[in-house]
């Protein structure tokens, strides 16, 4: 049987690795198959690796390593949740590396209700990407008509559940800006300030959640909050500071918000400061 594709890397926590699985939890009725697998797209009737096979991967990290994350993105046969949910099962706590592991699913943006408890329960991670959210609203509801759209880029509805929200960029598919992903957490607006019902506005966060969205949360999720992911002593002191206070400033300006330093471990490493 083909291998799936993984990738694996060492870190402080022991090994990491991202396996490339397209899959939602909240798909069409007999959906075609679509996996990445060997560097390649594998669709309709082709052979590909098997839901056995991602979890004969799965349940190895759960004995070596403490990460792994699965990207979720088009409707499939295989539900990631599922296979993780197998996975945990099948290695007991004594037995992992890690008793709990913070396991995670990249993209985790169109989730079956039903499915939101089932994350608590693991303890996985949803890795989303706020921008992917205001830009997909424009086409979302006709592809995935009223009743899943209005659980989709469900950021509240995730945090209610007492799911763990790691925020990204997806740069370069999306633009990188961390003010572009914060406004996009807290309005659910366009950039251009626009929104209807079917962009669901209940589903924003607040700005203290948005912050964490991109701070601490993703700390946690690779085992360094005690590390990095707040500003306070004896911890790696990485941090930006913003030409407006992004805690309090006009929703609209917060777009407006320009990068004045960059401090990484300490040391300035940009600085658009006037100095004397």
């Amino acid at each position: 049987m083909k291998r799936l594709l993984a990738r694996i890397r060492r870190g402080v926590t022991g090994v990491t690795a991202t396996v490339l699985v397209a899959a939602v939890s909240w798909g069409a009725t007999n959906p075609p198959p679509l996996l990445l697998a060997n560097g390649r797209i594998y669709t309709g009737t082709e052979r590909a690796p098997s839901a056995e096979a991602v979890l004969a991967i799965n349940g190895r990290i759960a004995y070596v390593g403490s990460e792994a994350g699965a990207r979720q993105h088009a409707p499939a046969g295989v539900q990631i949740i599922d296979l993780y949910e197998k996975a945990f099962a099948a290695v007991p706590p004594a037995e992992r590396a890690i008793a709990a592991p913070r396991w995670r699913i990249e993209h985790a943006q169109v989730v079956h209700p039903d499915d939101q408890p089932r994350f608590a329960k693991l303890g996985v991670i949803a890795s989303m990407q706020p921008s992917h959210a205001i830009g997909d609203l424009y086409f979302a509801p006709s592809r995935l008509g009223p009743a899943r759209v209005g659980t989709a880029y469900a950021w509240r509805s995730l945090l209610n559940a007492g799911i763990t929200i790691a925020g990204g960029s997806d740069a370069p598919v999306e633009r990188g800006e961390p003010q572009i992903e914060f406004y996009a957490a807290v309005t659910r607006r366009s950039l251009d300030g626009f929104a209807n019902a079917d962009w669901h506005p209940e589903q924003r966060v607040t700005r203290a959640e948005a912050l964490k969205m991109f701070t601490l949360w993703p700390a946690f999720a690779s085992f360094e909050e005690d590390q990095r992911g707040t500003i306070e002593p004896g911890k790696v002191a990485d941090f930006t500071a913003w030409s407006g206070d992004l805690m309090t400033i006009p929703e609209p300006e917060i777009l407006r918000a320009r990068c004045v330093m960059t401090v990484i471990g300490g040391e300035v490493v940009w600085s658009g400061l006037q100095t004397p």
